[in-house]
């Protein structure tokens, strides 16, 4: 990875805001991040799993691959929206594309839960992998360089 991953991935990407009453079109084969309308806090015993509606899969669209929501998560949800079909998708903000399934759960060895790195977030963002996985990349510079 390049010291400059965070810049030079910035060069591919487009923020858009649709507000309410437009819509987005989604194509064929296109990817996106969207953001709930809705904030939620979860309490540190339960946790949710984000799925996508099946009358909106049969159409293609797939929303959320990284489906998990923490205990004790507080923000909105950020959805990752994909466009697996053969055809465009108009997507209206406030459509219900998705619902979250809560689950009672216990924590076995920790009092509170693995922090998210997405916790307490107001629009939806990509992962940093230069924050996220410094220790990983550390590791690899230093035996590149030891070779």
């Amino acid at each position: 990875m390049s010291p400059s991953h965070s810049k030079d991935i910035q060069r591919y990407k487009d923020e858009t805001f649709v507000p309410i009453g437009d819509y987005f079109v989604l194509h064929p084969s296109q990817f996106v991040l969207g953001e709930t309308l809705e904030w939620i806090h979860l309490p540190k015993n339960l946790c949710a799993y984000v799925v996508g509606k099946s009358t909106w899969g049969r159409d293609g669209l797939i929303i959320a691959t990284a489906i998990g929501v923490h205990p004790n998560f507080s923000g909105i949800l950020t959805l990752e929206i994909s466009n697996v079909g053969e055809i465009p998708i108009r997507l209206y903000p406030g459509f219900a594309i998705a619902q979250l399934f809560i689950s009672f759960v216990e924590l076995a060895g920790a009092e509170e839960p693995m922090p998210s790195a997405f916790q307490m977030q107001t629009s939806p963002r990509g992962r940093d992998a230069e924050i996220e996985d410094r220790d990983t990349i550390l590791a690899f510079r230093k035996r590149l360089e030891s070779k």
